[in-house]
């Protein structure tokens, strides 16, 4: 485990990442809604060159390849998924009603959607045991201390914000202000005056004042659901799953509502990868020929070991080439367990694709589970861990993203990503559980066309044909930007 002081900084880094993360998603919608997978060298913006690789490939036949997606669920009702959803074909006994997947977050009772992070599962934990004097309780609680006051004065002062916002707009006499509306506009007091250069500074770089205010109103409710759930020691909504999660030796629970809740940030994940490329709606994924297999195992919140154990085991049994991660924490009471999953997926020849967090932090310093390293000693050879990279030179590299020389294997387009969200709508998200499913998405391609290549080739081919660039040349260990043009040249030409 990280020093105290290291995952200090990382966990309360967090929430500032968060909050920077959800404002930068709102933002620079003047973006084309595919430049993540344009050219990287002859337009402007660096995306993964996708139409090169796809030419590239014309007149080879495809294998279909399933692809899992480990995440909050998905909308299997999305017009931009229908088509390219797993669907259960065989009868299985110990996953009774599965169609498209299976959750390991719900059961006959209802769904979980929201988590405690697991440093606060942690806590009580330990105060069960009695273990309330011990170095590494007064860690925990230290950090959780510092988490839950910062979230109090960002709760606060976003509360006021807001409330001297909609006071301003009914001083103003208007609901749809611009620039102007502003400039023109005379301040009643020195805090409206403050608030109003706020405003100015985010609507000279952006000019649509109702993103401002839902980036704000946005930003203020993730906050309160940090305090009401994920935060809250007293908070456990696990009854409803009917296991304990603890016992990582039970494996056959959940149901298989892949749905559930709020199935946002699956849906977004998957339509990066595969939105039907051939219905002329919506958006198109990176890869054509997959189907998307949905392990619902990823709350809003901390995921628990045992569930990112057994939806790795589940994905692989049922046929997933490559294994999409866009998840992460900074503690893993369990990861022993995790651990075996991994090394399961790698005798079966799986690719597992990982985000590495939204901290801002160095992950060869501070761990983000789950990981590569095994808990006993080496390493997951078909493992790529994904850093999120923006789209230009001059911002190429998140303002989000951790990052590291040594664990983190390259970096791929995750700034407002525009994608599938439930609804049969889209929108823009920013992070590396965006980064991540662009990575699975050209895996899945490769391995679709070079059915004969190994994960841990597929990886190689990846590292060797990025871009390289002096911004990611301490930040990962390739040095560079996936690029799925690449990619295919080097496949084409590939000798074990």
């Amino acid at each position: 485990m990280a020093s105290a002081s290291l995952l200090k900084k990382s966990i309360l880094t967090g929430l500032l990442a968060l909050i920077a993360n959800i404002t930068y998603s709102q933002s620079k919608i003047e973006l084309p809604v595919d430049w993540h997978l344009q050219d990287a060298l002859s337009s402007e913006y660096m995306g993964i060159s996708l139409d090169k690789a796809l030419n590239l490939l014309k007149g080879k036949k495809a294998k279909s390849i399933i692809v899992g997606v480990i995440d909050s669920g998905v909308d299997t009702l999305h017009e931009d998924l229908q088509s390219v959803l797993w669907r259960s074909t065989i009868a299985d006994q110990n996953h009774s009603g599965q169609k498209f997947g299976w959750s390991y977050l719900g059961s006959a009772k209802g769904n979980v959607n929201k988590e405690r992070l697991e440093y606060v599962r942690l806590i009580n934990a330990k105060r069960r045991l009695g273990d309330t004097l011990s170095a590494d309780y007064k860690e925990i609680f230290n950090i959780y201390t510092n988490q839950v006051q910062n979230a109090q004065k960002t709760f606060q002062r976003l509360g006021k914000q807001l409330e001297d916002l909609k006071i301003l707009m009914n001083n103003i006499g208007k609901t749809d202000l611009s620039l102007s509306d502003f400039n023109s506009y005379r301040p009643r007091s020195e805090s409206e005056s403050d608030l109003i250069s706020q405003i100015k500074q985010v609507l000279e770089k952006d000019s649509d004042f109702n993103v401002y205010r839902s980036g704000l109103q946005e930003t203020y409710n993730r906050v309160k659901g940090r305090l009401d759930y994920t935060l809250n020691l007293s908070y456990n909504p696990r009854e409803i799953v009917g296991d304990d999660p603890n016992v990582t030796t039970d494996r056959f629970y959940g149901s298989p509502d892949v749905q559930a809740n709020d199935p946002r940030h699956g849906t977004h994940v998957t339509g990066i990868i595969a939105a039907d490329r051939n219905n002329d709606v919506g958006v198109k994924g990176v890869a054509a020929n997959v189907s998307i297999l949905t392990v619902r195992a990823i709350p809003d919140g901390d995921e628990y070991d045992k569930d990112v154990a057994n939806a790795i085991r589940y994905a692989v049994d049922h046929g997933a080439k490559v294994i999409n991660m866009s998840f992460g924490k900074a503690y893993s009471p369990n990861k022993k367990y995790v651990d075996e999953a991994v090394q399961y997926a790698m005798k079966n020849d799986v690719l597992l694709v990982h985000a590495a967090g939204n901290e801002r932090t160095n992950i060869d310093k501070v761990p983000h589970y789950p990981t590569f390293l095994y808990q006993d000693g080496g390493k997951a050879a078909g493992w790529i861990e994904v850093g999120a990279s923006g789209p230009t030179q001059k911002e190429l590299v998140a303002i989000f993203t951790n990052y590291g020389a040594e664990t983190v294997d390259l970096f791929a387009p995750g700034v407002n990503i525009y994608a599938t969200v439930p609804g049969n709508q889209y929108t823009r998200l920013s992070g590396t559980s965006m980064a991540t499913p662009v990575v699975s998405g050209i895996a899945a391609l490769i391995r679709s066309y070079f059915p004969r290549l190994t994960a841990v080739q597929v990886k190689e081919i990846l590292m060797k044909s990025v871009i390289a660039h002096p911004t990611l040349k301490n930040k990962c260990l390739s040095g560079g930007i996936v690029n799925a043009a690449r990619a295919m040249e080097l496949a084409l030409k590939y000798k074990p």
